[in-house]
């Protein structure tokens, strides 16, 4: 069973790559899930949130998105448990798993689909543990 109350945010300027992605959260029990079109708009978001977002799914081909600025990121931002990257490569981050208080970063090759979304969840959802 899904916890509902899980916050997901995606990053995404490709409005139906974002939708599709959102659906398949949705499809899985997911329901506080939330897109944004920029790098900038989701470095604003992560900077001044209140709640931490639980997953940060994020297309690493998204303009600004940088190796430095995931870096920072990660560094620097509490409010973030987990980012899964897709749809580039982004040298230097780090490989599943959390460093301290950093965030697990898991990256996938392509666009994610319902089973990397379910093997994803297992690690972020506490009730699928």
């Amino acid at each position: 069973m899904a916890t509902p109350y899980l916050r997901i945010l995606i990053v995404d300027d490709q409005l139906l790559q974002s939708v599709y992605i959102e659906k398949l959260f949705n499809s899985n029990g997911y329901y506080r899930v939330a897109p944004v079109a920029s790098f900038n708009e989701f470095l604003l978001l992560a900077s001044q949130a209140i709640d931490k977002f639980d997953l940060v799914v994020l297309n690493g081909a998204i303009k600004g998105c940088t190796p430095a600025r995931l870096e920072e990121v990660q560094q620097n931002c509490s409010s973030i448990g987990y980012i899964l990257i897709y749809g580039a490569r982004i040298a230097g981050t780090a490989n599943s798993g959390t460093v301290g208080e950093r965030q697990a970063v898991i990256e996938l090759s392509g666009v994610p689909g319902i089973e990397s979304i379910k093997t994803v969840m297992q690690s972020v959802d506490p009730r699928k543990n």
